[in-house]
């Protein structure tokens, strides 16, 4: 049977996964992004839900005025005795775990270990826990660090010691320990997150080494596929499945002419083992699409159209807000069926938190729409649809006053450059107004109409403007929002969304 990657589209890097009695749990890295953490549940590795975040109250996580690509770095996700734990990094404060016996549930509130690093990892052995962590050596060169902890306090039991460098390519990070008939294994990420990024991996008899490089190091990278449809492939974590094959999650992008605006999302591929005992993926290259002959069961056929109707009192897992968590800033309550945003003075360009919720754009091409109730009274109120990378790259599709006339401008914010480039004027009369968003490889495209069926084209630019290679997030990707603000003015900008739906064109 064959199934296709990725496993899960759009920005979601990083992934960690792990097994338990209800199945399969993965999570990926959030940064600036909130609730953070996705968390998703499968039963056979192939079809992902997502059943919430594990970040999700204050008391959990601050990433206020946090800068693009900032906040929660790669986690990891590993279930004991009965317990879920889940570590991380915030990276302006530190590295944290929090705990639930119901991932279905709530997550505990942190419990921080004193030691700086990234990519935290966990590992048990004789009623132990050792966490395993991408830092510096004493000449500032990367390494990975390994040390006990307690798990209930996140004390640090003992020294801490290097046990690896990696294996010859730069930026060692994404350890991971395993041991596996008897043996231990050190699975580590290398080559920086872009075109030369890989996993490797080496062995020891003993959990903290000397440690043996794989002699078929890169066991997974297409640095050397260029004609791959997924590049900048790495950061692999192990699983096993109930049958005794095993697999590999990692992250990839899908770029066009060498950028890409998705961000890096999650792959799995099969493992194969060496008669000598190394665990690697065939041919080494991660692929789109894959046959394999150890999987059972169907593929569930990919929903490609997504419509939100607001029709229950909280928001769905799928949607994130930036920096802060606005509760005061949105509302599903006030008018039944419709998402309700107060804007405030704030706007995309800031770091502080806007009045916008957004969810992950999955493919290039795509039909995103809603319907907005908005009544601008000046020139700086506006409420629409965006596409958002970060606080300097971003589209503006929005309602508002120009020359004392209700309009619909398209504003494009590429860096330095910010411009309204087109607008149209509406009728004083219409009350409810539909905008929609065609994106494709090269350009997106901005509707917007009185019915759904006598929408017109405002304008479009092209997609790659918010390349990720040329903006100031460098691990993050990009979002389709709705949005409200009163642009630098304290007042009260109250706008309604009846419904978001999105159409995506799965390749």
């Amino acid at each position: 049977m064959k199934y296709k990657n990725p496993i899960i589209r759009g920005f979601h890097p990083d992934p960690s996964v792990c097994k338990a009695e209800e199945g399969y749990f993965l999570v990926t890295s959030s940064f600036e992004y909130l609730p953070g953490v996705p968390l998703f549940h499968s039963k056979d590795l192939i079809n992902w839900k997502q059943i919430g975040h594990c970040l999700t109250r204050p008391s959990q996580i601050d990433l206020k005025n946090s800068k693009c690509s900032g906040g929660i770095f790669a986690p990891t996700i590993r279930y004991h005795e009965g317990t879920f734990y889940m570590i991380t990094t915030n990276i302006a404060k530190g590295n944290f775990l929090v705990t639930t016996k119901d991932p279905f549930g709530q997550w505990s509130d942190p419990i921080w270990i004193n030691r700086m690093g990234i990519d935290p990892s966990l590992y048990w052995e004789d009623g132990k826990t050792y966490m395993q962590l991408a830092t510096r050596d004493e000449e500032g060169l990367n390494a990975i660090e390994q040390f006990e902890i307690d798990v209930a306090t996140g004390e640090i039991v003992g020294e801490c010691n290097i046990i690896s460098r990696g294996c010859g390519g730069r930026d060692v990070e994404g350890p991971h320990m395993y041991k596996i008939n008897n043996t231990y294994y050190l699975m580590v990420a290398e080559g920086g997150t872009r075109e030369g990024h890989m996993v490797t991996v080496m062995k020891s008899n003993s959990l903290w080494g000397p440690f043996e490089p794989c002699p078929y190091n890169p066991i997974l990278s297409n640095r050397d596929y260029g004609r791959e449809a997924l590049q900048s492939v790495g950061h692999g974590d192990l699983i096993e499945d109930n049958s005794g094959n095993w697999w590999m999650v990692a992250l990839a992008t899908r770029p066009v002419k060498h950028k890409h605006v998705l961000g890096r999302e999650t792959i799995l591929m099969p493992v194969i083992w060496t008669e000598d005992g190394w665990p690697m993926v065939k041919d080494r290259c991660a692929l789109s699409e894959v046959e394999v002959e150890e999987l059972n069961g169907e593929i569930s056929e990919t929903d490609n159209c997504v419509k939100d109707d607001f029709e229950v009192t909280s928001l769905a897992p799928c949607y994130s807000m930036m920096r802060e968590f606005i509760n005061d800033k949105y509302s599903l309550t006030e008018r039944k069926g419709w998402l309700c945003l107060n804007g405030d003075k704030y706007t995309l360009n800031d770091l502080e938190a806007s009045a916008f919720i957004g969810r992950r754009q999955e493919e290039y091409d795509f039909v995103a729409e809603t319907k907005i109730d908005f009544k601008p009274t000046a020139p700086n109120e506006e409420a629409g649809l965006v596409i958002y990378l970060d606080n300097e790259h971003h589209m503006e599709f929005v309602l508002t006053i120009r020359s004392g006339e209700k309009a619909v401008i398209l504003r494009k914010n590429v860096a330095d450059i910010k411009i309204e480039t087109e607008w149209v004027k509406l009728d004083k009369e219409a009350e409810e107004i539909y905008l929609c968003i065609k994106g494709d490889k090269r350009e997106y495209h901005f509707y917007c109409g009185t019915t759904k069926e006598n929408m017109k084209l405002v304008g479009s630019t092209m997609v790659k403007h918010l390349a990720i290679e040329g903006a100031n997030s460098a691990f993050t990707g990009t979002f389709i929002g709705m949005y409200a603000s009163g642009n630098g003015k304290d007042m009260h900008t109250k706008a309604y969304f009846d419904y978001l739906g999105i159409e995506n064109k799965h390749i």
